[in-house]
This record gives structure tokens, sequence and C-alpha cells, in this order.
């Protein structure tokens, strides 16, 4: 942040804290929260949000054609088509969600996911890191993220991936996390009705699922041509999206995984203590499989009489058309559209207080 507390306090005269009036002023700035707090007394009165990159519906030209908000109250979706083509979501995974670049040539967008992961390991890092270290060993650590991206992972099994110790590896996802570049997604620990053990290990994801594309060097053909690492990142796409619908609605994003290799890509943990699950399948062939594990996991392995049966149960899907099956699950393709439009179609993320080069 740049004078960005002294903005906020030289504007108490005018806002008239002392007699408050909701929605009269809106103040936006980037701070580091930890540090904004210490120094500013102020800072408890203003509320924090997460700001992120662009989601596909706020692109230009796309619409998203399903409401999370209908699928959370009961709404059918049969009938809703998504214009985007398979390589239409390649273009877009490479291309990331910054504003700078939204309109630019794919090139440039690629060009600046990179020169952004360059300034992450010259100029963000060290300046949040309390330790000395190479950037050429951080870029290692964000290359093998990227190669783990929506993938459980552990600190032993990143540290070995990345050829680094393990307490570099732990110094490193601190400052990547303070200065939100890494944002993993944590395990679900529900209650369930058999024994069967759950699995602890967050997921990996970057801020920018872009980013994960930019590390190894992948174009939007190349992705395209590899739908096993495409399905990670349109994974990816989709939480990064999903967090962005539901960031101040207190609801929280889980995934779930256990021994017997049932995986679960999303779960709504709303503020109520309801709850909704979502798969991904970036294919439409692998979107009866994706139905089968979302009815595993409520019909066979979680407590219902605890948890409440589920708001709904959707796949997320990289197909054109959606619909909902006779088993009352909710076949979407991306992109969806967020619970309400009140938040600007353009933001900066607050990580990027700098540009790379």
């Amino acid at each position: 942040m740049s004078g960005g507390s002294h903005q906020a306090c030289g504007q108490r005269s005018a806002t008239g804290w002392d007699r408050p009036l909701p929605g009269r002023y809106l103040l936006a700035s980037s701070a580091s929260p930890i540090d904004y707090r210490h120094r500013t007394t102020e800072a408890d009165q203003l509320p924090l949000l997460r700001m992120r990159t662009m989601t596909l519906t706020e692109r230009p030209g796309i619409t998203g054609q399903v409401s999370l908000a209908g699928l959370a109250h009961g709404d059918r979706v049969t009938g809703a088509r998504s214009r985007l083509t398979y390589r239409d979501l390649a273009a877009h995974a490479v291309r990331g969600g910054w504003p700078e670049v939204i309109d630019a040539p794919i090139e440039q967008a690629m060009a600046y996911n990179a020169g952004y992961l360059q300034s992450l390991a010259h100029a963000d890092v060290p300046a949040a890191a309390p330790t000395r270290h190479q950037p050429a060993r951080l870029l290692q650590l964000l290359a093998c993220l990227a190669r783990h991206t929506a993938s459980n992972v552990s600190v032993a099994g990143l540290a070995d991936g990345a050829g680094l110790a393990l307490d570099t590896v732990r110094v490193y996802l601190d400052a990547l996390t303070r200065v939100h570049a890494w944002e993993p997604q944590p395990a679900w620990q529900p209650p369930l009705r058999t024994r069967t053990r759950l699995r602890h290990r967050p997921r990996a994801h970057l801020a920018e699922p872009a980013l994960a594309c930019a590390a190894p060097q992948v174009g939007a053909e190349r992705l395209a041509d590899n739908p096993d690492q495409f399905a990670h990142i349109f994974n990816a796409m989709a939480i990064h999206d999903l967090r962005v619908y539901l960031e101040g609605s207190g609801a929280r994003l889980y995934h779930y995984s256990d021994e017997t290799g049932l995986t679960i890509d999303a779960i709504i943990e709303f503020r109520d203590g309801s709850w909704a699950a979502l798969q991904t399948s970036l294919g439409d062939h692998r979107t009866v499989d994706a139905e089968i594990a979302l009815h595993k996991l409520r019909d066979d392995r979680l407590d219902l009489t605890r948890l409440g049966t589920p708001r709904f149960l959707a796949v997320l899907t990289g197909g054109t058309t959606a619909t909902t099956t006779r088993n009352q699950t909710h076949l979407i393709p991306s992109p969806p559209s967020p619970p309400e439009r009140r938040r600007p179609r353009r933001r900066r993320p607050r990580y990027t207080s700098r540009r790379p080069p």
C-alpha cells in the first residue's frame, strides 16, 4: 500500500464516522493486513476483502448461464447453454484474469503471467520472507506447485519435487501466502456414517490459475492437446471463480478426499451449516463418473442426520449444455454465474502491488 492508511485517516472528518451512514462512501486500497492493523488505529473499523483476479463471467463477451443462488434455492437448469468451446476454455486458462491484459493478445497475456512469476521471485517474496533466499529456488517451488495444481500436497512432497529443504519450502510457502499468490484448498472433515478415514492434505492452488500454465510455459494449443493437465487447470479455474463468488458471504470452500480414493473437488459449507458439493468434469464423457462420485459421497459416506441433505449436487463441465438429471444432479457448463452481481466488473487484485517487468 502506498499511503493508504494516511488516505483512510484523512477521510475521517469527511465520512463522519461519529455519524455513520451505510453506503455513503467506498474507500478502496491494498495493504498487508497484519502490518496494516498494527499501524492503523482505524483498521478494526474497516472490513477486509480478499481481492482476486477476474472470473470468467467478468471477462468480455462471457455470460454465466446458471446462478449458484438459484441452485441453492432448488432451481433446475435444463436449457441453459454456454458458447465457450473446449479450446476457448484453454485460451482463457492461459490468459488469466488480470485486468491489465484482459483485452490484450494472448501472447502478451502469457508474457505478463511469466513476468509476474519473476516478480514474485525477485521482488515480492524477498520483501515478505524473513530469511535470505535465491530466486531460482523459489521458481523451482513455483514450478512444482504448478505441476501439482488441484492435487493433494504435503510440505514433504513439495520439498522432494522441488529439490529443496523442508524448512526452505515452509518459509517460501509462508511468504507466498503473505503476498496472496498461494491459496491452498483445505480438506473437509465432515461426520461420516462409516469408519472410512479422511485425508487431511490441502490441494495446491496458485491464486491465479494462469500462473500454473506460465510456470511450465504451456500455451493454449499445448494445454488443449493435454486433457489430463487441462483437467487440473480447469479444476483450478472453477475453484478460483467459486472463491470469488463466495467472498463476503461467510461460506467456506473445501475439497473432500478419503482413503478409498473418493474425491470431490468442491464442498461449499454455508454460513448456516448447510452444504453443497460440486465436481468438475472437463469432458462430457466423464460426467457420469462425476455424478456417481457425488451420490456416493451423499448416500454412502456422510452422516446426513448430523449434516442434513445437501442444498444441491452439481457437475461443472467443459461442455455447452446445462441440464438437471433424474437424480437431481445439475450438469452446468462453465462458467456459472455468481450469486449476485454487485461486484464491479474489473478489480485489481491485492497481491498485484508490483507489476512484472
